[in-house]
């Protein structure tokens, strides 16, 4: 009796070892996403003002601001979300800033959007503490201009900065450098500045003038003129020479 109950028993445990077999050859592993709260992450290209680590964006840090970064010889002039700077970045924390709706990955997990940020750079203008310096007026093709000298922190008036004449051009302002890229902010000559230097030279920049009449039209109208005038004398006197051959006809 024993022994059968033995033999049961076994027949039974043998059942249920074949059935956890199959059990597990027809398993699929169920994967638990991670959560860790990012929305987005942010990427910083800051075109020669050092490293700054992107940021994964969420609940925790949307208040936190953009870093602002420094670069040598320049002035940080802003982030845009694209590399030709056509798209400012007009927020200042991290909640105003674009981002894609994300996607989702092989175990239809959430995966983070990215967006990048680049930084523009203006040249920085010189600025003087104290003391004098002459402005030098690089005309760019208009009349030539005598140098200013400004003395900085002295009492008086401002003297505005002086406005070129160029034939056939519209000014369009000064600016510090020859490739007319870093434009002087202000209209006054104390607007202008210069760090230790005794001279600051500063650029006009021009544009063609669409209105203006073309500088040539009275040399061409005079042309016509006399041509015209040329051509009647010359009508005028061969119809008198062959008058009376008309006449006889």
């Amino acid at each position: 009796m024993k022994i059968k109950k033995l033999l049961v028993f076994l027949l039974l445990l043998l059942c249920i070892c074949i059935t956890n077999v199959f059990a597990l050859d027809n398993y699929e592993e169920i994967y638990v996403c991670p959560l860790n709260g990012i929305s987005f992450y942010v990427n910083f290209n800051t075109n020669g003002g050092g490293t700054v680590s992107s940021i994964g964006v969420g609940g925790h840090n949307y208040e936190q601001e953009l870093p602002v970064i420094e670069k040598e010889g320049y002035v940080f002039s802003g982030w845009y979300y694209d590399e030709t700077f056509t798209e400012k970045f007009l927020g200042t924390k991290l909640y105003d800033i674009k981002h894609g709706e994300g996607s989702q990955d092989e175990h239809g997990c959430f995966v983070a959007p990215g967006v990048t940020l680049y930084a523009y750079w203006e040249i920085e203008p010189p600025h003087l503490e104290g003391g004098s310096y002459q402005i030098l007026y690089a005309t760019n093709g208009g009349n030539e201009i005598e140098s200013t000298s400004v003395c900085v922190g002295c009492a008086g008036g401002q003297y505005k900065l002086p406005i070129p004449i160029r034939n056939g051009y519209k000014f369009e302002g000064w600016y510090y450098d020859e490739t007319l890229t870093n434009k002087v902010k202000g209209e006054y000559v104390d607007d202008v500045g210069g760090t230790n230097l005794s001279s600051v030279t500063i650029y006009a920049k021009w544009v063609v003038d669409s209105n203006e009449d073309n500088p040539h039209t009275g040399y061409f109208l005079n042309c016509f003129a006399i041509c015209g005038v040329l051509i009647v004398i010359t009508s005028t006197y061969i119809y008198l020479r062959n008058f009376n051959k008309f006449m006889k006809i």
